[in-house]
């Protein structure tokens, strides 16, 4: 921009007013580089990208998005920040899609115990999953398993040492 254009009236500003509008037209909500935004990319890819590493679990056995979810501000509304680095996105019924009504921040413990693969055991009248039992009794989670797989009751897969 030469300055005789803005003596002249000819321009009106140096073109600093231009690029913002240019930049401010192409950001959609400032929020690309949160771990938020990046789990909701994640969401989506592995729900809706067939090339994803990971969506024959997920997209390919009929996992969806809540159409709402397909505004990154609806989900973060409806999700909030995720409480810290300890958590990230489950289903609470792994079977559903995602949305606001089956969605949680949950740690990598309530995740591992939240999936197709948990195995639960009724012990005591109690019913969990085996890992936890393990966690609390502070057992091998391979011998618990041996065990019960060999048709052991809880009561004995739990409480025999070998």
């Amino acid at each position: 921009m030469r300055l005789d254009s803005l003596r002249t009236g000819s321009s009106t500003g140096c073109g600093c007013e231009r690029t913002e509008k240019i930049v401010a037209s192409r950001l959609k909500h400032g929020k690309a580089r949160t771990r938020e935004y990046t789990i909701w990319n994640s969401m989506r890819a592995r729900c809706l990208n067939k090339n994803h590493l990971q969506y024959k679990n997920y997209g390919g056995r009929g996992i969806t998005i809540c159409k709402e979810w397909d505004d990154y501000d609806v989900y973060l509304n409806d999700m909030g920040t995720r409480p810290s680095k300890d958590y990230s996105i489950d289903r609470i019924d792994n079977n559903k899609g995602y949305s606001k009504e089956n969605c949680r921040w949950a740690t990598h413990i309530t995740q591992s115990n939240n999936t197709r693969k948990t195995v639960y055991v009724t012990f005591r009248g109690v019913t969990k999953p085996i890992m936890e039992w393990v966690r609390e009794m502070n057992m091998s989670y391979g011998r618990v398993r041996q065990r019960l797989s060999r048709g052991w009751s809880a009561e004995s897969a739990f409480l025999k040492s070998v």
